[in-house]
């Protein structure tokens, strides 16, 4: 019987490891280019990968809102040094398919962990010449119908920089595909 629990143990411990190495796996790679409301979001942020997770589930590791002429989000990622980051895209002509650039319509913050609590918040609107900007590849707002999900899909780019600090942050080769309900 003893033999048997030892054995039943390695086998638990062994499929806990595999367990552990295909989330460090899916964390590596981006998420793909689409366009059905995945929930996905992905970039490179100072060069290292940077995909929306949680582990838990009380909470989403996306949290969007949309309406007509606005969407903001923000997105989870429970390990490493940036916890956050905020999206917001606004159009008082209504969120279009086409190129928003920071300061005319899109703005984001990303937030770094620190030795203090709060840790540091970066701003796109705080770079002398801001540069950055999202492509909206797909938008569609939410139906009447309760189930009948908005979808947000696109790529987007920028750099941000701590309002308290000299602190910059470069965001690129993002991607992103979020329902919205």
């Amino acid at each position: 019987m003893r033999r048997f629990l030892q054995t039943l143990a390695c086998f638990f411990m062994l499929s806990l490891s595999f367990t552990a190495c295909k989330i460090a796996d899916d964390l590596l790679d981006l998420p793909e280019e689409t366009q059905t409301g995945a929930q996905t979001f992905g970039c490179l942020v100072d060069s290292k990968r940077w995909k929306a997770y949680a582990e838990h589930t009380l909470d989403n590791a996306i949290e969007p809102e949309m309406g007509p002429t606005y969407f903001n989000a923000r997105i989870e990622n429970e390990i490493g040094d940036v916890p956050y980051i905020y999206f917001e895209i606004g159009d008082s002509s209504g969120i279009q398919e086409k190129t928003y650039r920071v300061g005319e319509g899109f703005s984001a913050m990303v937030t770094m962990k620190t030795d203090s609590l709060q840790g540091e918040v970066l701003y796109t609107n705080e770079v002398a010449q801001p540069e950055g900007y999202v492509t909206i590849t797909k938008v569609k707002q939410r139906g009447a119908d309760l189930m009948d999900k908005g979808i947000l899909s696109g790529t987007f780019s920028f750099t941000a920089k701590s309002a308290t600090s000299n602190r910059t942050t470069k965001v690129t080769e993002g991607r992103f595909d979020i329902g919205v309900y």
